[in-house]
């Protein structure tokens, strides 16, 4: 608003004001005017407001008919924030206060005046809900306007030794100290004494609190840990970071301030006791109620809070974690990278895991993979099944319900809500119970308690209660060897188990052993769980304590001397001994009772005869029962005892080959059953990525295996699965195993390995109508939901498709009403088991309609398949694609940023166009360095996980060209400033705002950090420290020859001179070998580099086998360098060459990275 000749000054002061709000959020009581963040401009505005108002008037005249005057008129408020405001800009202390900042508004201060402002100022404070700052003295009106401004800029004078950055940098180095025990918030206050006597108000301690904490957020969101100078990279990473500061920056003092604060909080590693757990809370929308579980991983740790919350004293420098539910639910949640020397610090890239219902109460657990290599799972803190025989309570404040405890909970909040199968009801007169909702899928009600709750267990009750003065959280576990042949019940024990407690965060301890109780289902009265007379079987392990139950849980109890043995006798006879058990019935489920033969009992010993049938089963199930009690029955699964192997699941089930639709989350949580006929200590598995009958790519590994018969995990074949996944460029694809015992083919009940659980196609007899196939197996079936947009349009909103059930009970989905042709994307919401696909919609007669698209969209929309070359024809969007290269503006790059934002539902073989960045590597490099956001750096870095493509083999001077135009919108800010700066201030500026712009890619290894220091001495002069260093010389001065032979000798030592020798199937491996032998030869390189590839001296059997472990990375790499002839690769070539680089990658990151850093460093210093 521009305010000039002030006509009618209270209306205009209205209008102004009203303005002035509409452009700011919604205040709230006890906001402080700082939050406002009134510019220099508004200001000013205000002043020629009330100077209009005073001009030729007695002031008293002006406060009486204005002031205190109701809603119609905002005088006070104006006043007051025009007070306050003026004070933090241009106060500089002194003895005179009112008539200096009065004289700003042509008020003559006096005396008489001070009850009339005393009374505008309370009334405008109190407009916003702000208590008047008071001391034992009197009311400080002065001073509550003094703080309520900002920090006074008076206070920001003698920037390294004035009382507002003293204090700030008090705050900071307690809470560095301290903030395991204390909140900043209470650590700003005790430090509010360092401050003269008008700053000592808790306003200031917010402001500082405030401030702090959101510095610290900008640390751990941009990564600015490890940056010489955090504010440069701020700049770069985030340039509007200084305007989402709590309160405005409006001079010179304040923002060199800010820049300090920046880089002493960069430099704090935030300590937390459990900086990794699971998060559970409860979600309402529109009435449906869910469970939602979430992991939390902070984004920088503490080298000694991770190891200690992973209970592992080492950890490699990089590992990735991933979220596993035992509901088979899997997920990739973090990686993390140790960065730093004297001060280091986790760097964690976070995808956040969420679970709902069945999933989110059941047990997490976390796995832990560096280099292809599981070395570690536990339980999640936090992660703990919930127990489904106690109440579930949860806060009723805040924007989520978080996750309080199980069982007999006190709260200290007002209210809570309790998740529970059984009635809840008051426990007094005074508390109130109330049925809010349900959630259907866990077949529990959903409970709103004030007070003491009554909640029924099956046996008993227990009380939670609200308003406590103490929170009390009691978490409660058994443990014990556990029986896994028992698949009908999940906590089946082999004797009595342990039961185990943890108060809060405390350690755990046990239960006293003669508070614990046991109920079998067989009846209703209880027995110690010590006692001699026991009955076996399900029932309840029950803890009383003062006799209150305090928890339950129900389970199944076996002898401690029970076991039971499997003999094959051959031809489908097979004995199975039970030993143990006594005053128990021995059967078989309905569907195989005719399979048992014969019972001989003799003592606590079962003989049974068992003739498995032709058909062969891979299983059998016998049933316990006690008490001749149908309630009371266990159901068993072993193996038929076939030579072979099968695929047991996470449950011991086993799965079948024909029937079962496993994917790579189903094998990381499966184990490999192996039966040989004969002695053998290894047996040989080979896995292939199937194109329907066609072999794509394929792996061959050998298991160490300790005796004839035993069950292993499946880790092995997961990452063999994992391996050959990445050289897919098709959802349909899948991975066939088959295993050898010397030269014979076992016997194999594998199922394939699918890329989706559940496939989705069209109904042949309507092609809007869609099914998800086993639909009907999935956990949370009733919360499936899918949703399309156009696939060459995905930023659009996505439309819901209208959900129903077949005539068989099978989930149908009906597209909407469309009336634009072409591939529409189809997937559903929050899950990856679900096949997302593109569903074509074909063109109605009766329409006819132009749309406006970019030759991008078009390429992706109008793309269609080559009979002649048996492919699509891709040539339209590559074209599309190069010219993304003329600028990072370009406004296709927003069509393919709309992909990347689908990754985290699909599969990047779901898109065509990633099929072709991976053909056009410099667009998919600028593509990668577009992302300056770190989470969505590794989204697009993590795709070559997931398709035939390596970051490694991309050529130095396709990264120069991305690099380049990454670089170009930072390059042009800079050479604004150089005629303004000496010439060495700017090179360093330069550098630094360079190297942090690309720090994201510097950070993926020594190779990586190699190709950004080459690429900006190529592009910009920025000469590495590396360029000096000679590739030969003598002994005692470092060169790189002398480095590589050091990393080679270190890569042998690791790996105790057993190298990755073979990558595929022998003919692929021999197509590679030829390759780098001709076309990546010796011969064809310089003198000064020959030194890095093998001698011709070298045996020839040894030279052949250490060609692809040894050469291969560092022949690319002086390939990438250009240190070859120039050379293309067939994509078939390229194929081989990738996928070895992977494996290599996996099998040992550092002699990969280091040897590749040590060649492309050598082949660049020759070009100069």
């Amino acid at each position: 608003m521009t305010i000039n000749n002030v006509h009618e000054p209270v209306s205009l002061m209205l209008h102004w004001f009203n303005q002035f709000e509409s452009v700011r959020p919604k205040s709230t009581d006890g906001m402080p005017l700082w939050a406002l963040k009134v510019t220099d401009e508004e200001l000013l505005q205000m002043n020629k407001l009330l100077k209009s108002l005073f001009r030729a008037k007695d002031p008293s005249v002006v406060f009486n008919r204005h002031s205190c005057a109701g809603y119609g008129k905002k005088f006070d408020q104006i006043f007051t924030l025009y007070l306050a405001t003026w004070i933090q800009r241009n106060f500089t202390g002194g003895k005179e206060r009112w008539p200096v900042v009065l004289r700003s508004i042509d008020i003559s201060h006096s005396n008489r005046l001070n009850s009339y402002i005393y009374d505008s100022v309370k009334a405008g404070l109190k407009y916003w809900g702000i208590d008047l700052y008071s001391t034992s003295y009197a009311n400080q009106y002065f001073a509550t306007l003094y703080c309520q401004g900002g920090f006074p800029r008076s206070g920001l004078v003698g920037l390294s030794s004035g009382p507002v950055p003293e204090y700030l940098d008090k705050v900071i180095s307690q809470y560095a100290l301290f903030h395991h025990t204390s909140e900043i918030s209470d650590i700003a206050q005790q430090q509010l004494d360092l401050l003269p006597e008008t700053l000592k108000q808790l306003p200031f301690a917010k402001l500082a609190t405030v401030l702090i904490t959101k510095l610290m957020e900008y640390r751990d969101s941009y990564h600015l840990h490890g940056e010489s100078d955090p504010v440069i990279a701020l700049n770069v990473r985030h340039p509007q970071w200084r305007d989402e500061l709590p309160f405005l920056l409006c001079d010179e003092e304040a923002y060199e301030l800010i820049g300090r604060l920046v880089r002493r909080t960069s430099a704090i590693i935030r300590r937390e006791q459990n900086p990794v757990r699971i998060k559970r809370y409860l979600r309402e929308d529109m009435g449906h109620w869910d469970l939602v579980a979430e992991t939390y991983v902070n984004h920088t740790i503490h080298p000694q809070d991770l190891s200690r919350v992973l209970a592992l004293e080492t950890l490699p420098k990089f590992f990735d974690l991933y979220t596993q539910t035992n509901t088979g639910e899997r997920a990739r949640t973090a990686s993390f990278n140790l960065k730093g020397y004297a001060n280091q610090r986790w760097q964690v890239i976070t995808k956040f895991a969420h679970f709902y219902n069945v999933d989110a109460a059941s047990n997490i657990v976390y796995e832990l993979w560096s280099d292809g290599q599981k070395f570690n799972s536990d339980t999640y803190y936090r992660g703990e099944e919930l127990n489904k025989a106690l109440p579930w309570v949860f806060s009723a404040e805040g924007e989520k319900s978080q996750y309080l405890g199980q069982g007999n909970v006190q709260v200290k909040q007002v209210s809570a809500l309790i998740v529970h199968a059984g009635s809840v009801e008051p426990a007094s007169s005074r508390s109130k119970v109330e049925k809010v909702g349900s959630i259907a899928s866990l077949d529990r009600d959903v409970y709103l308690v004030v007070g003491k709750a009554k909640v029924e267990l099956d046996y008993g009750f227990i009380e939670v209660a609200t308003g406590a003065e103490e929170a009390q959280d009691v978490t409660c576990w058994l443990e014990g060897q556990r029986n896994h042949e028992a698949i009908s019940h999940q906590y089946v024990f082999k004797g009595k188990p342990t039961g185990m407690m943890r108060f809060g965060v405390n350690k755990s301890q046990s239960i006293p052993n003669n508070e614990l109780f046991w109920k079998s289902v067989d009846s209703d009265s209880l027995v110690p769980l010590s006692s001699e007379v026991f009955s076996y079987g399900l029932g309840s392990v029950i803890w009383f304590n003062a006799g209150q139950v305090m928890w339950q849980m129900k389970c199944a109890i076996l002898p401690a001397s029970s076991d039971f043995n499997v003999i094959d006798y051959g031809k489908g006879e097979i004995e199975l001994k039970a030993i143990g058990f006594k005053n128990t019935d021995l059967g078989f489920v309905e569907r195989e009772k005719n399979w048992l033969r014969d019972v001989d009992v003799i003592e606590d010993m079962f003989l049974a005869e068992v003739q498995i049938p032709a058909s062969m089963p891979d299983t059998f199930h016998p049933v316990l029962g006690w008490n001749n009690s149908a309630k009371n029955t266990l159901t068993f699964e072993f193996d038929s005892m076939q030579s072979g192997v099968c695929l047991l699941g996470s449950k011991g089930n086993t799965f079948n080959a024909r029937g079962s639709k496993i994917t790579l989350d189903d094998l990381y949580a499966s184990s490999l059953k192996v039966k040989l006929s004969q002695e053998s200590s290894s047996i040989i598995v080979s896995a292939a990525l199937m194109q329907q009958t066609r072999i794509k790519a394929s792996i061959t590994d050998v298991i160490q295996i300790p005796e004839t018969r035993v069950t292993v995990g499946s880790g092995e074949l997961a990452r063999m699965t994992q391996a050959l996944f990445t050289q897919s460029d098709d959802t349909r694809d899948r991975v066939l195993f088959k295993f050898y015992s010397g030269n014979e083919l076992l016997e194999s009940r594998v199922p394939a390995i699918e890329q989706f659980k559940f496939p989705v196609a069209s109904l042949k007899d309507d092609r809007s109508m869609l099914r998800i196939y086993g639909a009907h197996d999935h956990s949370n079936s009733e919360s499936i939901q899918l949703y399309t947009a156009p696939i060459w349009d995905l930023s659009r909103e996505h439309t819901p498709l209208l959900k129903s059930l077949g005539d068989r009970g099978e989930l149908l989905f009906t597209l909407p009403e469309i009336n634009e042709p072409g591939p529409w994307f189809v997937y559903a919401k929050n899950d990856r088991k679900i096949q997302p696909r593109a569903v074509l919609v074909t063109q109605k007669e009766t329409e006819v309609k132009e749309y406006n698209y970019s030759r991008l969209q078009l390429s992706i929309r109008d793309l269609v398949f080559s009979p002649k070359i048996r492919s699509f024809n891709y040539t339209d969007m590559d074209e599309a694609l190069r010219e993304l290269m003329v600028d990072l503006q370009h406004s296709d790059w927003k069509i393919v940023q709309s992909f990347v934002e689908q990754l985290s539902i699909a599969n990047p073989t779901t898109f065509h166009i990633f099929k072709r960045l991976a053909a056009n590597p410099d667009v998919f490099a600028s593509l990668l360095l577009k992302q300056e956001n770190l989470e969505e750096f590794e989204s697009v870095w993590s795709i070559s996980l997931d398709i035939p493509f390596e970051w490694l083999s991309v050529p130095l001077n396709q990264w120069v060209d991305a690099i380049g135009l990454a670089t170009k919108s930072t390059m042009d800010s800079l050479l604004m400033m150089k005629d303004k700066l000496p010439e060495d201030q700017f090179e360093q500026i330069q550098s630094t705002m360079l190297k942090s712009r690309l720090q994201n890619l510097s950070d993926k290894g020594e190779y990586f950090s190699a190709v950004v220091e080459a690429s900006l001495f190529i592009l910009y002069g920025i000469k590495p420290s590396w360029m000096d260093r000679p590739i030969y010389s003598s002994e005692e001065i470092p060169s790189y020859i002398a480095d590589f032979h050091k990393q080679k000798s270190e890569y042998f030592i690791r790996q105790e001179g057993k190298l990755l020798t073979q990558i595929q199937n022998k003919h692929n491996d021999i197509r590679l070998k030829e390759l780098l032998d001709t076309r990546l030869s010796r011969e064809l390189l310089g003198p000064e580099l020959k030194g890095f590839t093998q001698h011709y001296s070298v045996e020839k059997s040894k030279a052949i086998r250490l060609s692809i472990p040894v050469e291969l990375p560092v022949k690319i790499a002086l390939y990438n360098a250009a240190a070859y002839p120039a050379t293309d690769f067939e994509e078939d070539e390229l194929r081989l060459i990738n996928f070895a680089l992977n494996r290599l990658s996996q099998f040992d990151r550092v002699w990969t990275q280091e040897s590749m850093a040590i060649a492309l460093k050598s082949a660049v210093k020759l070009r100069v």
